[in-house]
């Protein structure tokens, strides 16, 4: 009975969580039919800046199945690429690039290896991270060749430890931590783990 009261306890506390902060990425489907670049056209809400910064990159290649290799990428939202358009300034708090086609194609480039790995690489293939700490989790190279720790976390529910729901982050050698709003999105080329919307897509 008790078990009962707790898990009704839990739903009635879910369904009155504030919304206030939460952007709605929409419902994913886990497995595509298609190749990452085609998925990322059915959705030009969350994509669109990212179309933009693959072309601008000449890196379609490795969306479209044309290189033949299959890649798991920690895909960065329209949200988390105008973070880093509004964010990057001069000296005079000026913003540097207006639009994504003004970043050098070759940083663009760069930035992009830097969240993308070979292979499948699924939610449930990383370690955890050891509770309180920086460690734990697997180290993976990027395909720009730096190191990521990838790891999964499981969150707090309302004080209840380990009740909370399992998600995927990684940290990158400058201590950047990159946090996944949803993972293991599958396509027949590759994997995309979308970032999270508070997290500014940056050179790594």
């Amino acid at each position: 009975m008790k078990n009962i009261s707790l898990v009704l306890t839990i739903a009635a506390l879910m369904a009155c969580c504030d919304k206030d902060n939460y952007i709605d990425s929409g419902i994913h489907e886990r497995k595509h039919d298609c190749t990452i670049w085609e998925y990322f056209q059915t959705d030009h809400a969350n994509w669109d800046s990212l179309i933009v910064m693959i072309r601008h990159a000449s890196m379609i290649k490795y969306f479209d199945g044309t290189n033949k290799d299959e890649i798991t990428i920690f895909a960065p939202t329209n949200h988390s690429i105008n973070q880093y358009l509004f964010q990057t300034l001069d000296d005079n708090g000026e913003r540097f690039y207006e639009k994504v086609t003004e970043i050098p194609a070759n940083e663009c480039r760069e930035m992009l290896l830097s969240y993308m790995m070979h292979g499948k690489k699924f939610l449930q293939d990383f370690d955890h991270e050891v509770k309180g700490t920086l460690t734990g989790g697997t180290i993976v190279q990027a395909l720009s060749g730096i190191d990521l720790r990838v790891y999964r976390i499981t969150s707090t529910f309302y004080d209840i430890p380990d009740l909370g729901a399992e998600k995927l982050a990684f940290q990158a050698p400058d201590d950047y931590i990159g946090t996944v709003a949803s993972c293991n999105i599958e396509m027949n080329n590759g994997v995309v783990h979308s970032l999270d919307a508070t997290c500014m897509f940056t050179k790594l």
